[in-house]
């Protein structure tokens, strides 16, 4: 489990270099859920990657306005067989706006 440790997005709603990985050695299947520090307020949430899949951009599911802010990028493992809840863990990451 991967993800970039800086994210760039050129304006609010355009793309951002998220570089998400769930390595194909993991067997579970992950969710990422990426929340603003402080506020909890999530702004992107990602389907189901199995192992060996990955995210290289993605926008985000809310519109940010231009600024740097400090995210927390949680994984969330699912058992790959019947899709129950095993845990999370996360990865402090920063998200800047450009414009």
């Amino acid at each position: 489990m991967t993800a970039a440790e800086k994210t760039v997005f050129l304006n609010g709603t355009s793309k951002g270099n998220l570089l998400i990985e769930n390595p194909g050695n993991n067997a579970k299947l992950l969710k990422v859920r990426i929340t603003i520090d402080g506020t909890e307020e999530e702004i992107y949430a990602s389907k189901y990657l199995k192992p060996g899949t990955y995210i290289e951009s993605v926008a985000l599911d809310k519109v940010l306005e231009k600024g740097t802010y400090d995210a927390t990028a949680y994984f969330q493992a699912y058992d790959e067989a019947n899709g129950e809840y095993i845990g999370q863990t996360g990865a402090q990451i920063t998200i800047t706006v450009q414009n």
